[in-house]
Protein backbone atom coordinates (compact mmCIF):
# COMPACT_ATOMS: atom_id res chain seq x y z
CA UNK A 1 0.00 0.00 0.00
CA UNK A 2 2.85 2.42 0.78
CA UNK A 3 4.30 1.97 -2.69
CA UNK A 4 0.97 2.68 -4.38
CA UNK A 5 0.38 5.82 -2.30
CA UNK A 6 3.91 7.06 -2.96
CA UNK A 7 3.50 6.52 -6.72
CA UNK A 8 0.14 8.33 -6.66
CA UNK A 9 1.72 11.25 -4.81
CA UNK A 10 4.50 11.48 -7.40
CA UNK A 11 2.06 11.14 -10.32
CA UNK A 12 -0.32 13.83 -9.05
CA UNK A 13 2.50 16.12 -7.91
CA UNK A 14 0.13 17.49 -5.30
CA UNK A 15 0.15 18.11 -1.59
CA UNK A 16 -1.18 15.09 0.28
CA UNK A 17 -2.07 14.69 3.93
CA UNK A 18 -1.77 11.13 5.18
CA UNK A 19 -2.83 10.24 8.72
CA UNK A 20 -1.23 7.20 10.33
CA UNK A 21 -0.38 5.70 13.71
CA UNK A 22 2.45 3.75 12.07
CA UNK A 23 5.78 5.51 12.55
CA UNK A 24 7.42 3.42 9.80
CA UNK A 25 4.87 4.73 7.29
CA UNK A 26 5.39 8.27 8.54
CA UNK A 27 9.18 8.05 8.36
CA UNK A 28 9.30 6.41 4.91
CA UNK A 29 6.53 8.27 3.10
CA UNK A 30 6.56 11.81 4.45
CA UNK A 31 8.37 14.94 3.40
CA UNK A 32 7.18 16.50 6.66
CA UNK A 33 5.71 14.92 9.79
CA UNK A 34 3.38 16.44 12.36
CA UNK A 35 3.41 14.46 15.62
CA UNK A 36 0.20 14.94 17.61
CA UNK A 37 -0.72 13.93 21.15
CA UNK A 38 -4.23 14.45 22.50
CA UNK A 39 -4.96 16.92 19.69
CA UNK A 40 -1.89 19.07 20.33
CA UNK A 41 1.14 19.42 18.07
CA UNK A 42 4.26 18.01 19.74
CA UNK A 43 6.66 18.58 16.83
CA UNK A 44 6.71 19.38 13.11
CA UNK A 45 9.66 18.58 10.88
CA UNK A 46 11.32 16.42 8.29
CA UNK A 47 11.65 12.74 9.25
CA UNK A 48 15.39 12.85 9.95
CA UNK A 49 15.07 16.12 11.90
CA UNK A 50 12.56 14.45 14.22
CA UNK A 51 14.74 11.36 14.46
CA UNK A 52 17.94 13.24 15.34
CA UNK A 53 16.35 16.01 17.43
CA UNK A 54 13.07 14.89 19.03
CA UNK A 55 11.37 17.75 20.87
CA UNK A 56 10.44 15.61 23.87
CA UNK A 57 10.19 12.04 25.16
CA UNK A 58 6.84 11.48 23.47
CA UNK A 59 8.28 12.24 20.02
CA UNK A 60 11.41 10.20 20.78
CA UNK A 61 9.23 7.26 21.77
CA UNK A 62 7.25 7.51 18.52
CA UNK A 63 10.22 7.79 16.16
CA UNK A 64 12.67 5.01 15.42
CA UNK A 65 12.64 1.33 14.70
CA UNK A 66 13.78 -0.26 16.86
CA UNK A 67 12.54 2.20 19.46
CA UNK A 68 14.94 4.68 21.03
CA UNK A 69 16.36 3.80 24.43
CA UNK A 70 15.35 6.21 27.20
CA UNK A 71 17.51 6.86 30.23
CA UNK A 72 16.63 8.98 33.23
CA UNK A 73 19.30 10.91 35.04
CA UNK A 74 20.38 14.10 36.74
CA UNK A 75 23.47 16.22 36.60
CA UNK A 76 24.04 17.97 39.91
CA UNK A 77 26.37 20.80 40.46
CA UNK A 78 26.74 24.38 41.55
CA UNK A 79 23.43 25.55 42.98
CA UNK A 80 20.86 23.51 41.07
CA UNK A 81 19.98 20.15 39.53
CA UNK A 82 19.08 20.01 35.85
CA UNK A 83 17.45 17.27 33.75
CA UNK A 84 19.63 15.83 31.00
CA UNK A 85 19.51 13.68 27.92
CA UNK A 86 22.34 11.39 26.87
CA UNK A 87 22.77 10.82 23.14
CA UNK A 88 24.46 7.48 22.63
CA UNK A 89 26.03 6.59 19.30
CA UNK A 90 26.88 2.96 18.77
CA UNK A 91 27.38 0.66 15.86
CA UNK A 92 26.04 -2.85 15.63
CA UNK A 93 28.48 -5.38 14.27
Amino acid sequence: MRIELTKLHQKLNATMIYVTHDQVEAMTMADKIVVLRDGYVEQIGRPLDLYHNPANLFVAGFIGSPAMNMMEGKISGFSRTIPWRLNLKASIK
